[in-house]
């Protein structure tokens, strides 16, 4: 999915829909955000979307209420006894570039 025009209407016609009172209309639009997932780009789109101050109040919430799902559907979630073997490595990882930078 491209920063363009073309797709934020399409992404904001859909968001407005998922706000429809027709549950049909409404199932649709959450199918094709959900179907919009798995594309490159779609939560920077999604985000402009949300950021654009000139936009639809609505239509922003219901972004942001889609990134958040997007979110919860795909963090991965590290498992307890991962979790220190993951946080040293991104520790060593800030200290190799850390001292790598000029300073």
């Amino acid at each position: 999915m491209e920063p363009s025009d073309a797709s934020m209407a399409a992404l904001a016609k859909a968001l407005q829909e998922t706000l429809s009172p027709h549950a049909k209309e409404r199932k649709a639009a959450e199918d094709f955000l959900r179907g919009l997932e798995g594309q490159k780009n779609f939560a920077t789109v999604l985000l402009q979307l949300v950021d654009r101050q000139d936009g639809d109040l609505t239509v922003r919430v219901a972004g942001a209420v889609a990134f958040k799902n997007f979110v919860k559907r795909n963090w991965k979630v590290v498992r307890a006894e991962k979790a220190p073997v993951v946080v040293a490595n991104v520790l060593s990882r800030c200290r190799l570039v850390s001292r790598a930078s000029p300073k």
